[in-house]
């Protein structure tokens, strides 16, 4: 029995079971980013019914409102004019709150839809500026210790 044989084996036997890691790991990645995409689309149902159900009653208190400013004849025009901005301004509010929620589960979406093919992450850019500004501040940290340090004492 030589032992190039059984070292050829423990070879193969080694990379199988590196490639079973590797595809079990693929997997594991695979089944996270679907179970994150699925929890991302219930989040987004479960919000998008939630401002509908919101909309709903601050549409409905507005009506409320601008109808008992408008039959109240001790409210002055000032007080009718402050329930519709008011009404107009929790729309708009809502809407903008809406608008950037959509936004950002469709970004979350779209990651993990790169994580599930295994696409490489984006590398982040850094800024010149921030370079330039942590070498001034090692080079005034350098300065500042010199200048701390009390001369050699000769003998």
């Amino acid at each position: 029995m030589s032992t190039t044989g059984s070292g050829k084996a423990a070879s193969n036997a080694t990379d199988a079971a590196r490639r079973a890691a590797d595809w079990g790991r693929e997997a594991g990645r695979k089944r996270a980013a679907e179970m994150a995409l699925a929890t991302i689309e219930l989040q987004r149902k479960t919000f998008n019914g939630a401002i509908r159900g919101l909309g709903t009653l601050q549409d409905q208190t507005g009506k409320m409102l601008h109808r008992f400013a408008q039959s109240a004849s001790w409210v002055p025009d000032e007080g009718r004019q402050v329930v519709d901005e008011w009404t107009s301004a929790s729309k708009r509010g809502r809407d903008d709150f809406q608008k950037t929620m959509e936004k950002s589960f469709d970004l979350l979406a779209h990651y993990f839809e790169r994580v599930k093919k295994g696409a490489p992450a984006a590398k982040k850019k850094t800024s010149t500026k921030k370079k330039s500004a942590t070498k001034r501040k090692a080079s005034t940290k350098r300065k500042k210790s010199a200048a701390r340090k009390p001369p050699a004492a000769s003998s």
